[in-house]
């Protein structure tokens, strides 16, 4: 969301809530906030102590949060990643390329051509790497 200040200055912020408890998890207010900043405080959420404690096997995010660091360190930290809803083959590829291991889709037939073609094996069980819990 943003807003203009009196003098005409942007101010923007970033809420994120729980859907499930409505809790606020962060509000962050800035006079900028680019994508990069989004998904850096999203790489933030939940904290370790909360994913510890939760233990789940895949981290779920929504594709465009992703990057491929992030992913990587999910991987090491032992999560599997899936995404949703990814459509367009581009991006399929893109997520394919940053080892996403799971991807939700309206468009199985290209995703499993894709797949066919790039010679991509079927991911390993989630919960492989050591926890760093």
């Amino acid at each position: 969301m943003f807003d203009r200040t009196t003098s005409g200055s942007t101010l923007k912020w970033l809420s994120i809530v729980d859907e499930f408890t409505r809790e606020c998890l962060c509000l962050k207010v800035d006079r900028s906030i680019t994508s990069e900043d989004v998904i850096d405080t999203l790489a933030e959420l939940p904290s370790a102590d909360e994913l510890c404690t939760l233990a789940p096997e895949y981290l779920n995010p929504h594709w465009p949060m992703l990057n491929a660091p992030l992913v990587q360190r999910w991987h090491a930290d032992g999560y599997a990643v899936s995404c949703w809803t990814v459509d367009s083959p581009s991006t399929m590829a893109h997520l394919i390329d940053m080892s996403v291991d799971v991807i939700i889709t309206n468009r199985i037939g290209h995703l499993v051509n894709l797949i066919a073609a790039r010679g991509v094996t079927a991911p390993a069980e989630p919960g492989g790497a050591e926890s760093s819990c």
